[in-house]
């Protein structure tokens, strides 16, 4: 039998065409984190990851006006292709996500959407709450960002 003398491999964008499954890992990783160190240690862990994922940009944003930063985060959410645009409403500003980075995640697991608060809070140095999430049906996910010496 001859052997063909070429060998053929996808690229990068053509294994991105095939299920990845992240949210089978993730999922279990956070349910064995929440059954480890429960739900104060999980807390602990979740507020890490979200310093960790937000140090590049929130060291650059020390210093800069709460405009600033809420427009900074946007354009990061950009980066990651997350659909987000923000507004004000007096010393509020309100951050508008059209897209979840991590959609079968936070379906199955409220620490996604944990994690994805304290992401947002460690970019803007912000109070930031989740009003609005597709988990309850809302669209589209909606943050409330108060300055923290504001925060109620």
């Amino acid at each position: 039998m001859e052997r063909s003398a070429l060998v053929y491999s996808l690229t990068a964008e053509g294994d991105g065409c095939y299920p990845m499954n992240y949210d089978v890992l993730a999922n279990a990783l956070l349910d064995e984190l929440r059954s480890a160190y429960g739900a104060t240690g999980l807390e602990e862990v979740i507020s890490g990851v979200a310093a960790r994922m937000a140090q590049p940009q929130s060291s650059l944003l020390k210093g800069a006006s709460a405009e600033d930063r809420v427009e900074a985060t946007c354009t990061q959410l950009r980066e990651q292709d997350v659909v987000a645009n923000w507004e004000r409403d007096g010393d509020v500003f309100l951050l508008h996500r059209r897209t979840c980075p991590y959609p079968e995640e936070a379906l199955r697991n409220s620490a996604a959407c944990v994690i994805d608060v304290a992401y947002i809070r460690e970019l803007t140095g912000m109070d930031a709450r989740l009003v609005e999430w597709r988990v309850r049906g809302d669209r589209p996910y909606t943050y409330r960002l108060q300055p923290l010496a504001a925060a109620v």
